[in-house]
């Protein structure tokens, strides 16, 4: 129920600051969680985050960029979404956008809750950095104040005031410190802001050029039907492959076994030819015996025979 709850800011969103939705929603959504704000919240962060975007020199990306670093900081301290979404955009007209912006608003909030600064500041230029409860003023709240304080000072002076308290955050307090004015105009814009994306995006969508990026719209979902149709074709034809190559590992095993029957036929013939031959020379032998001259062949090498025995050559001529 939530996402269908936020789904329409953030589709207003990603079509009147000109990102994809999946950007859009990141930064929304991380709005959303960085200020503890519910889910529909999320057209109002919509409506600030475009109207911040549209209004100063940054893009909705810089915007998210810039709140990942000071968001949480400025939730805890008590400052809205709308107060932190102006002071970033003052400083994107400044040039000092995105990831920058949001490190240098950050150390002005660090600076400003750690005790030891809010006493030097007390101390130097009579402001005070909280309110009777003891919760942080708006940071803005206390530059503006600075800002008329330390007017008739020389810049000198002035400067070292903005360094002992910020630091490396000074160059954006002293930006903000100038541009109170513009802040409180732009905090104004973004506040009544209600309806600034929705209104936005249908502007974008008018005209040509919205029919014309609704027909690129139309074409990519196209695209997309046909990547899938393509998807599961080329899965189908996989497993016909898959299948034929089956078949085919078993028709090589069947081959295999028939290559191996075929070795032992050939085997059993050689060795019925091998009997065959050694039976064909035996008969041969035997024929050859029975013959007058085989008779006489016989005889003498029986003789030969007996007599090696009888003189013991033979035994000598094993050993």
């Amino acid at each position: 129920q939530q996402i269908v709850t936020m789904t329409s800011g953030m589709l207003d969103l990603a079509r009147a600051t000109g990102v994809d939705v999946a950007e859009a929603s990141q930064i929304a959504g991380s709005a959303l969680r960085q200020f503890n704000l519910e889910a529909n919240d999320m057209v109002a962060v919509a409506d600030i985050l475009t109207k911040t975007a549209n209004s100063s020199a940054q893009t909705v990306t810089d915007l998210g960029e810039a709140m990942k670093y000071v968001g949480p900081l400025a939730q805890v301290a008590g400052a809205t979404i709308s107060e932190t979404a102006a002071a970033i955009g003052i400083l994107a007209n400044a040039g000092i956008k995105g990831s920058m912006a949001g490190v240098m608003l950050a150390r002005a909030y660090k600076n400003l809750t750690n005790e030891a600064k809010r006493n030097e500041l007390m101390g130097k230029i009579g402001i005070q950095a909280t309110d009777a409860a003891g919760n942080l003023r708006p940071v803005v709240d206390i530059l503006r104040d600075m800002a008329i304080a330390t007017k008739n000072m020389g810049t000198a002076d002035r400067l070292s005031i903005f360094e002992d308290l910020f630091g490396r955050g000074t160059a954006g307090a002293v930006r903000l410190a100038e541009s109170f004015q513009d802040f409180d105009s732009l905090l104004k814009d973004i506040d009544g802001s209600a309806g600034a994306a929705r209104d936005t995006a249908r502007e974008m969508d008018a005209g040509i050029g919205g029919a014309f990026r609704r027909l690129l719209s139309a074409i990519e979902g196209i695209g997309i039907t046909l990547g899938r149709a393509i998807e599961v074709t080329a899965i189908l034809g996989s497993a016909l492959i898959a299948v034929g190559l089956a078949f085919g590992v078993v028709g090589f095993a069947i081959g295999g076994i028939a290559a191996a029957f075929k070795t032992v036929v050939v085997v059993l013939g050689l060795l019925a030819a091998a009997v065959k031959l050694v039976g064909g020379l035996l008969v041969k032998m035997v024929l050859l015996v029975i013959t007058p001259i085989g008779l006489v062949v016989t005889a003498i090498l029986g003789i030969a025979v007996a007599f090696a025995v009888m003189s013991g050559e033979a035994s000598r001529a094993i050993s």
